[in-house]
């Protein structure tokens, strides 16, 4: 049951997977997320997840990653696009560290260097980049002043455990799904490099 609800689907579905990216994995031969999941090289002691209960262990850092851009920025369409990057890198170290985040914080610097930081505390924990991102776009929808040109935008994930909490049986089987998947991907970086999973927003998958 836990990987069937996700292994008919196309591998475009995968966060982060763009066009060049499904070319390059369609010639290896995957073109569902089931081929994905199933291929040697993303075995399962690359991404297999350690189901026994345990206490979720606090962590007192947080994973955080932010840019000065080359050009003040305007377009909040623009701005979410390199947000995606920054969760893309956010959401990888997550992983590689094994760590879960409960908080999320946006931070907007404006040309004029007036600097706001916004929070917002989940419901769950989660290391899945598409979670992260869908709260700083939110916080960056609510409270980016229309017109005022940006110079600096940043993600950071605090409030990390080592694990994701209480949880539904099926929001428990939905979630080791999901990670074991975006392990693959972190794998596949690893192995081919990151331009064999190329950075697509969900908004340029959309078109």
């Amino acid at each position: 049951m836990e990987r069937s609800f996700l292994s008919p689907l196309p591998i475009e579905l995968v966060p982060g997977v763009g066009p060049k990216a499904q070319a390059e994995l369609a010639r290896r031969g995957i073109k569902t997320i089931g081929d994905l999941l199933s291929r040697p090289e993303l075995s399962e002691r690359h991404f297999d997840l350690d189901e026994r209960e345990r206490k979720p262990r606090i962590h007192d850092h947080s994973i955080g990653n932010e840019t000065t851009l080359d050009r003040p920025l305007k377009q909040r369409e623009k701005m979410e696009s390199v947000l995606w990057e920054l969760v893309d890198e956010v959401g990888r170290r997550l992983r590689q560290d094994g760590c879960f985040a409960r908080c999320i914080t946006l931070k907007i610097r404006y040309s004029d260097f007036k600097t706001i930081t916004r929070s917002r505390t989940l419901g769950a924990p989660t290391c899945f980049d598409r979670e992260i991102f869908a709260v700083v776009s939110d916080l960056l929808r609510i409270n980016l002043t229309p017109g005022r040109p940006v110079r600096l935008l940043g993600v950071t994930a605090g409030s990390l455990s080592d694990s994701r909490g209480q949880e539904s049986l099926f929001d428990a089987q939905k979630g080791r799904s999901w990670e074991k998947l975006y392990r693959g991907i972190d794998t596949l970086r690893e192995k081919y490099g990151d331009a064999a999973i190329g950075v697509a927003t969900p908004r340029t998958r959309s078109r």
